[in-house]
């Protein structure tokens, strides 16, 4: 997949068959949109390329009404580029675009730049200046320019109709096997290691202290977890154990993410981790002191390695 970091002067070349969305979390329903695509733009020999904004729109229009995210900008086209699409164009979603209305941005982006052909939408996506624009109408001027605008059929899951906003609420319930099911992988942040109090190596499990790349990914809610993290350059990710909380054993008051891996050895600081959540061992407790607390990691890491295993 070829990524394409949109400027005012980007200009693709052909017939395109064109999707546009924010895409956070790439879940199963834009999987099934983007293989509709790659399928009716491979069938005649086109491409299939993705549109996509660097930071949700709603940062721009309507901050107060952003969500926590699913994904960062780089998880997203590191997933993106699975689904057989040829490129991506990734667009900065400015004030002034936000001003664009949905046929100026239908004619001047996507069909005079990128070339499109033909542009399918998700059952949901509405673009232009506040999405208002009849998709009806949207079609008819679409049709005289000569580009075919179809509206994509929604993907149902057993838990409702699938949506970003669907896989964050069952997330936050911690239904990550349900969560995991929609995405069609654990939900997964990424953050970087920097250094910590150092009290986990003293008790015998060494952590990794994260901090999020983007401090707008969700969280699952504070406890322990079983995880795998992947560390770049490495091929195999590590199983391992995440705590997010507060460490009240020790007293703190800011919230951690800790992550220490079985069966690793070496410096972690300033890399980059993707830490994946598999499910959720127990809430985050206080300890009477910390030899209770080295007593319960032993029994979570036993717990975690058994869930593995199975």
């Amino acid at each position: 997949m070829e990524t394409i970091f949109y400027t005012a002067s980007t200009q693709l070349s052909g017939r395109n068959h064109v999707t546009v969305g924010f895409f956070d979390g790439v879940h199963r329903g834009h999987q099934y949109l983007l293989s509709q695509l790659v399928r009716q733009a491979h069938a005649v020999g086109e491409k299939a390329v993705a549109v996509t904004f660097e930071q949700d729109p709603l940062h721009t229009v309507a901050p107060s009404r952003e969500p926590k995210h699913l994904s960062t900008l780089s998880l997203r086209l590191q997933w993106l580029s699975t689904t057989g699409i040829d490129a991506c164009v990734v667009l900065p979603f400015t004030p002034a675009m936000a001003e664009l209305s949905a046929q100026d941005f239908l004619l001047q982006i996507l069909h005079r730049q990128l070339c499109a052909h033909l542009v399918m939408l998700g059952y949901d996506n509405r673009f232009g200046r506040r999405g208002t624009d009849n998709i009806e109408l949207l079609q008819s001027v679409a049709k005289e320019q000569g580009i075919t605008l179809v509206v994509c059929d929604d993907f149902k899951s057993p838990y409702g109709r699938l949506s970003s906003s669907l896989i964050r609420t069952l997330i936050a319930d911690n239904r990550l096997t349900e969560a995991c099911e929609c995405l069609t992988r654990p939900h997964t942040i990424e953050g970087t290691v920097v250094s910590g109090y150092q009290q986990g190596r003293q008790l015998g499990f060494p952590t990794a202290n994260l901090v999020l790349s983007d401090a707008t990914l969700l969280l699952p809610p504070d406890g322990v977890y079983a995880v795998k993290a992947l560390i770049p350059g490495e091929d195999e990710p590590y199983c391992g154990m995440m705590n997010i909380g507060y460490r009240p054993t020790f007293g703190t008051h800011e919230k951690t993410l800790e992550v220490n891996l079985f069966h690793f050895e070496g410096n972690l600081y300033d890399r980059q981790l993707q830490v994946m959540f598999y499910q959720r061992i127990r809430d985050e407790k206080h300890f009477a002191s910390e030899e209770d607390l080295a007593r319960q990691l032993i029994l979570d890491k036993e717990n975690i390695l058994q869930f593995f295993e199975k």
